[in-house]
């Protein structure tokens, strides 16, 4: 048998994993054979009344624990729906039980295009080395022309606008010491180029933090993700053992993907690691605490730059470190010194809905961050 078409409604791991296994057979008169299972799932389409979608929810625990080529990828040996669907599909599965009225499920059929068997045999690279690791990595999206944060614009310009003034004001203050001879003018002088300077360097540190995560993408995901190790150490999530992420960036169809991991960490660790950076990056869904991006300072002169600087931006702080204030306080302590200003917002109160429905309105429209496995 080399092709398996499962009807069934079986989605527990022992059992989706015996079932495929009948196709995965060697057969001694067949050495070229490839295996290529299909599992038929039923959506209802966004018109109809129902809510209830008890297939997608099945196909995508069907394929949970199963290891295959990325469809998007298929140098990569994965785990879970991605070995079945491109992204494009899976977003389209999602769209459709989610009754998005422009969602079509003959679109959805079409995306599916069946591999030929030599081309899946030669993407296995049959007989070439392999390492034998399993890592978990979180998988970051947003639009190419996008910065990490849309608060870092509006920001570092602000804070721009403000470092100038502070500039002149140094500037001014050294013109007018040469300019005057009197103790009183000298005196004035230096005053203004104190206070030029008392100023502008917490401007300009905020400046140059806010201007790194809109031109340094791939080195802010770096600090984010050293940030998020260290408070999960701290909070002992994970092992008291220093981790260096590994930030790599892709772009397709408009789209940057950021895959973040720590290939030097264990196993459970690493899935701690990818969960609480895909949370962070997710959709604001019942965090205990919120981190305004773009907001905030140690510095006053900061939080008055930022606090006129427009729209907010929020984002979920990840469960395993949000458990306890002293952890989260911590969290966001940190993220002021290694990424830039922020501000924290604890989630409990009823006066706090507001915020919370705000921060779910500002999701955007990128994709969700997810995590994936994979095997090298």
């Amino acid at each position: 048998m080399n092709t398996l078409i499962d009807l069934t409604t079986v989605a527990t791991a022992s059992a989706t994993q015996q079932l495929r296994g009948r196709t995965l057979r060697l057969d001694p008169v067949w050495p070229e054979k490839v295996a290529h299972n299909w599992t038929v799932t039923a959506l209802l389409p966004p018109s109809f009344p129902l809510e209830a979608q008890p297939d997608g929810s099945r196909l995508r625990r069907k394929h949970a624990r199963l290891w295959g080529l990325d469809s998007d990828g298929p140098s990569r040996v994965v785990r879970g729906l991605s070995i079945a669907l491109p992204s494009a599909a899976q977003a389209g599965v999602r769209a459709v039980t989610a009754k998005d009225a422009d969602a079509s499920i003959d679109a959805l059929n079409e995306m599916l295009v069946l591999p030929p068997r030599e081309k899946t045999r030669v993407d296995w690279r049959i007989g070439e080395p392999y390492v034998d690791r399993e890592g978990v990595s979180a998988l970051v999206a947003r639009r190419a022309t996008a910065p990490v944060f849309r608060t870092s614009v509006r920001g570092s310009r602000a804070l721009g606008g403000a470092l100038g003034g502070a500039t002149s004001l140094a500037v001014g203050g050294s013109i007018l010491s040469l300019a005057t001879l009197e103790d009183a003018g000298v005196i004035v002088s230096f005053a203004l180029i104190a206070a030029a300077v008392w100023l502008g360097i917490p401007l300009a540190k905020a400046w140059s933090r806010e201007r790194a995560q809109v031109s340094r993408t791939a080195a802010t995901y770096r600090r984010i993700a050293d940030v998020v190790w260290r408070s999960l150490r701290s909070a002992g999530r994970v092992a008291a053992v220093s981790a260096h992420p590994v930030v790599v960036e892709s772009e397709r169809d408009g789209l940057t993907t950021v895959s973040v991991e720590t290939p030097d960490a264990a196993p459970a660790d690493q899935r701690t690691f990818a969960d609480a950076l895909a949370e962070l990056f997710g959709p604001v869904r019942t965090p205990r605490f919120l981190l305004q991006t773009g907001q905030g300072g140690r510095a006053w002169i900061v939080r008055k730059v930022l606090g006129r600087s427009g729209e907010p931006q929020y984002l979920p702080v990840p469960a395993a470190i949000g458990r306890r204030r002293e952890d989260a306080e911590a969290f966001a302590a940190l993220w002021e010194r290694e990424v830039g200003p922020c501000a924290l917002h604890a989630m409990d109160s009823p006066e706090q809905l507001a915020l919370m429905a705000t921060a779910r309105r500002g999701g955007g429209d990128a994709p969700s961050a997810l995590t994936r496995e994979e095997w090298r």
